[in-house]
């Protein structure tokens, strides 16, 4: 309210609006250019309040307020302009005239900020309307505070059908009357009825009031909100972290190459994959290598390996560890990569317990077997890169790049190719070792290597 008086013209000190201090609006469109009270009109009509100007402010305030003063029938004055000074009222309407029911048009929120009507409708047995009426509602807010504002529209529409009174009182002399101003409520004849207009005449005080009650304008009831819209899929994957490590082949599809795992790099829910793109000439120039839609289980060690080897304490991004059973270890389960302090060299293991700590994403791995799939055991350091194996992608790399130092990158889907991190690796085109293969039930296929351990990496 106050930034569109002040964009009007008046001063912060001109107005007074502390009584609509309690209400937030959500949203609240202009869609053309107007005067401020053209803009201010639909918010006092959907929130049931309005404006009068004295004691030199613009007042701002709820309908529904109690009436503080009653007009004494004894102070009318007659015949004070001719016919004006009279008292007159029109008769109750017909209730065929009456809306059966209003249906408002809002904006909500929950649904996509799309135009939704909600409906208040008089069920009582006694009532005869047929009618429609349309109330516009140019303004974001929610479905219960939409079927509301329709419910308190159609109380208040058969509370003002009730009728009108017109009459004088006096100007001069009087403390009582002329402390009223347009939009109060009153008491007249035993009734209450709201003053729609003032008007100073020759030592007297012509008011037009219209029949009112106070129970209009409060309503609790609830909107019957329909399936919501499905969201719109973000194709945007954002920033992705890529392991690529040096490592036996593990499968006897795979030749020489690199295994790459690819991750959402901050944990958003709305990764999809990305694009893996190498260079080959000193980031020259950059292919598309593989697209990657599977996202690993990655993090960073937390703690240099203590002496034993265990626990190996690990900070997870995204996703939870869990334990296994030994027949799961067998099967190939839980089958883990460290990448050392340079980033080239890589080791396999698995782990059968994780337990949690007491730091989010964070877990302690024990009953771990180490150097399996071909590789040495390495000291594992804090920071080390992190991947379960399980999502793992391999990328062939001819031998002939073997010592050379390639770069890779995740592009995820949506990103643009030089916002995305890259990472140096240098090649050693490692040979497989492994002497027997056998396929597990599960069909992923596990190699013995030459010192009796073993890897996986799903197919």
């Amino acid at each position: 309210m106050q930034r569109i008086c002040v964009r009007g013209g008046l001063e912060l000190d001109d107005i007074e609006a502390s009584d609509l201090a309690d209400r937030t609006v959500i949203g609240y469109p202009i869609a053309r250019q107007a005067n401020a009270a053209d803009c201010l009109l639909p918010l006092l009509q959907a929130y049931f309040g309005y404006a009068s100007e004295y004691d030199a402010k613009l007042r701002f305030k709820y309908y529904g307020g109690n009436a503080e003063i009653t007009v004494n029938v004894d102070d009318l004055i007659d015949n004070a302009d001719s016919e004006d000074g009279n008292i007159s009222s029109n008769l109750r309407n017909q209730a065929t005239e009456f809306p059966r029911r209003i249906v408002g048009s809002y904006m909500d929120p929950a649904q996509n900020y799309g135009t939704v009507t909600v409906a208040a409708e008089r069920r009582s047995v006694d009532v005869t309307a047929i009618g429609d009426q349309q109330l516009q509602i140019p303004v974001v807010m929610s479905a219960d505070d939409a079927a509301n504002a329709v419910n308190k529209a159609l109380k208040v529409t058969y509370a003002t059908l009730e009728g009108t009174v017109e009459y004088a009182t006096p100007f001069a002399d009087s403390d009582v009357y002329i402390s009223l101003a347009a939009g109060e409520p009153v008491i007249f004849s035993g009734k209450r009825y709201v003053v729609d207009e003032m008007v100073l005449g020759n030592g007297s005080l012509k008011l037009t009031t219209r029949y009112d009650r106070q129970s209009a304008y409060t309503s609790n009831v609830q909107a019957i909100v329909g399936n919501l819209p499905t969201a719109p899929s973000s194709p945007y994957s954002g920033p992705t972290t890529l392991i690529p490590m040096n490592l036996p082949a593990q499968r006897p599809q795979d030749s020489l190459g690199v295994y790459i795992a690819a991750a959402s790099a901050d944990g958003r829910g709305s990764w999809k994959g990305c694009t893996v793109q190498v260079s080959y000439d000193n980031k020259q120039s950059w292919v598309n290598a593989l697209t990657i839609t599977m996202e690993s289980k990655i993090g960073r060690v937390a703690f240099n390996e203590p002496t034993g080897g265990e626990p190996i304490t690990v900070n997870m991004v995204k996703y939870a560890l869990e334990s296994v059973s030994g027949t799961q270890i067998a099967a190939g389960a839980n089958a883990f990569a460290v990448v050392d302090d340079t980033g080239n060299v890589t080791q396999l293991g698995q782990f059968a317990t994780a337990t949690p700590t007491a730091t989010v994403q964070q877990f302690e791995l024990t009953d771990t077997l180490r150097s399996l799939g071909g590789t040495s055991q390495q000291a594992i350091r804090a920071g080390n890169p992190f991947t379960m194996m399980d999502a793992a992608y391999f990328l062939p790399i001819d031998a002939s790049f073997t010592g050379s130092v390639l770069y890779f990158r995740g592009v995820g889907f949506g990103e643009v190719a030089e916002s995305a991190r890259i990472y140096p690796l240098t090649y050693l085109a490692l040979v497989r070792q492994s002497t027997s293969q056998q396929i597990t039930e599960d069909g992923v296929y596990a190699f013995v290597t030459e010192d009796g351990l073993k890897t996986l990496v799903s197919e």
